[in-house]
């Protein structure tokens, strides 16, 4: 069989392509697999930070304590927020807000999901190395 450099590249490509859709597949699956789990704890999360992707969905950047260590996480705005937000509205009404934040027990730095729709009420305020193993509220 004659291989000439064409077709040596052409298959290069095709192999880099398919097992780049493999690992971004079970990647995905695996941090599904993590915060879906009963392996999962909760604790309290701030945005301190918002900024804008160049190609990719607007970031609000948050900091959380686990077991006294403190993290810092990202979460894409990839939701109808995405299209109403700007810097404006991330400060007056996000920036210092607290937010439940799901992670996983095993990999805590690795699999973790902010949850905007369950803001930390009043009485929650000043929690801050909090940890549960389902929602306090």
């Amino acid at each position: 069989m004659d291989w000439d450099k064409e077709k040596i590249w052409r298959i290069i490509l095709v192999t880099v392509i398919i097992l780049s859709g493999l690992y971004m597949y079970f990647g995905y699956k695996d941090r599904v697999e993590h915060l879906k789990s009963n392996n999962v704890k909760y604790t309290t999360a701030e945005i301190i930070d918002f900024n804008w992707g160049a190609k990719s969905p607007p970031v609000f950047t948050f900091i959380y304590f686990i077991e006294g260590q403190k993290n810092k996480g990202y979460h894409s705005i990839d939701d109808d927020l995405r299209i109403e937000i700007n810097s404006k509205i991330a400060k007056e009404e996000y920036f210092g807000k607290r937010y439940i934040l799901r992670y996983s027990i095993e990999k805590p730095k690795k699999y973790y999901e902010l949850l905007l729709d369950k803001p930390l009420p009043d009485s929650l305020k000043y929690c801050i190395n909090c940890g549960w193993d389902k929602i306090p509220f």
